[in-house]
């Protein structure tokens, strides 16, 4: 059973800085460890099981996501023995010496009391509520970009959402809480994939009041006052000054938004009926921002 740990989990996009948040904290943190994307992951088969309505098997991936990290909390408690911190630093052991280094790099060694942190974009597509309903300490990071820069991102990377895109959603799945228009570009389905996580998003906060939300604006990552905020708020201690300019994902092409991606942004939002829209935040926003 997984004891007195902090869970924070991220409510974004992707292409928002999930790696990023994961690597400064790896980096800076005094107690907390981070992953990003780490098995068993939200994709793929997990997302049909939310769409078909499928909560018991979403519940089995929570609790074995659980389950790992309480593996985790006691190979930690082994791994600070002072006796394994010599034996690991000696040949002692030889080649199973470095097989045991490498199984700890692997399993998470989050020690009981301090903070785990899972930066990835699968959480709100999939298995937050069953989190939720299994562990108590939950806290949610809601990384926001602006949604027509992340849908030129994600086109620019040929990532487009679909069916058979295990990363994204299906914009044709009856369960989506924006139902997406027909005939739509390549570019509108991303931002349609945008609105719709915003959504997803604004869903969770209502059904879940009890979570405590944190949201942050992709450029504020890179800044050392509002990330040390965000830290503080959640209850990582991390050394000081913080170290900066500690992970890139970036495309090859630069996403960089023209005028055919604001008409086609456009015309989008008003394809989608006005109660959709109020389901998002976000898309609401958006509109004020283009028809202004």
């Amino acid at each position: 059973m997984l004891q007195h740990t902090r869970l924070v989990f991220t409510s974004t996009t992707g292409r928002s800085g999930t790696g990023f948040l994961a690597a400064a904290v790896n980096r800076n943190a005094l107690n907390a460890t981070a992953e990003h994307d780490p098995m068993p992951r939200g994709y793929g088969e997990p997302r049909i099981w939310r769409d078909e309505g499928q909560d018991d098997k979403l519940r089995r991936l929570a609790q074995q996501k659980l389950a790992r990290l309480a593996h985790g909390q006691r190979l930690a408690q082994l791994y600070r023995h002072p006796l394994v911190q010599w034996l690991w630093g000696t040949e002692a052991f030889g080649p199973w010496g470095k097989i045991g280094r490498r199984l700890f790099k692997v399993i998470p060694k989050c020690p009981v009391g301090e903070v785990y942190v899972e930066s990835t974009h699968a959480f709100i597509k999939t298995y937050a509520d069953a989190i939720c309903a299994l562990h108590h300490d939950v806290h949610v990071v809601h990384i926001v970009r602006d949604p027509l820069v992340v849908a030129r991102s994600f086109c620019n990377r040929g990532s487009i959402p679909a069916a058979d895109n295990p990363y994204l959603l299906d914009p044709d799945s009856p369960s989506n809480l924006l139902t997406a228009p027909g005939g739509l570009t390549d570019y509108q389905k991303c931002l349609w994939y945008c609105l719709e996580s915003d959504a997803r998003h604004q869903a969770f906060v209502r059904a879940h009041p009890h979570v405590r939300v944190h949201t942050i604006q992709t450029a504020q990552l890179g800044d050392p006052a509002s990330r040390g905020a965000l830290f503080e708020a959640l209850g990582i201690e991390f050394r000081r000054p913080l170290q900066m300019e500690v992970y890139r994902n970036a495309n090859a092409v630069a996403s960089v938004i023209d005028a055919q991606d604001e008409d086609e942004a456009s015309t989008l939002l008003a394809r989608l009926a006005p109660e959709v829209l109020a389901r998002s935040a976000l898309a609401s926003a958006l509109a004020l921002r283009l028809w202004a």
